[in-house]
């Protein structure tokens, strides 16, 4: 096996290209905050509530069947839950590495005065 063959995905520490960086960084967060936003969530139920009230089928045409429009807002609603339970998990495990890191501190700070024997 030589050097030149490519590497199957996954098992490379090669970093990504530089477009799909600007997706990963860019785009993506973008659409996420769009989709959570509570004026779009708001949109999406006046929509569907408009779907069940108006029976047309021009309005369905342009605004879909009112379960594309509650799919649509429950998707949003749970995007919102999972990007605030990520959030949360992030600020706790930064909590935590700084207490661990404050606790080795003290460890090795009572090590070298010789409160701890080991």
């Amino acid at each position: 096996m030589t050097t030149d063959e490519p590497t199957p995905e996954g098992d490379s520490d090669v970093e990504p290209p530089a477009r799909y960086r600007r997706l990963t960084e860019g785009l993506f967060p973008r659409i996420i905050a769009y989709t959570i936003h509570p004026i779009h969530i708001l949109a999406l139920l006046v929509l569907w509530i408009s779907l069940l009230l108006i029976h047309s089928t021009l309005f369905e045409l342009v605004g879909g069947n009112y379960t594309n429009g509650l799919s649509a807002m429950a998707a949003s609603i749970v995007l919102l839950q999972q990007t605030r339970q990520h959030r949360e998990v992030r600020t706790l495990h930064r909590k935590h590495h700084e207490l661990l890191t404050d606790l080795h501190r003290l460890m090795r700070s009572a090590g070298e005065q010789g409160g701890l024997s080991k």
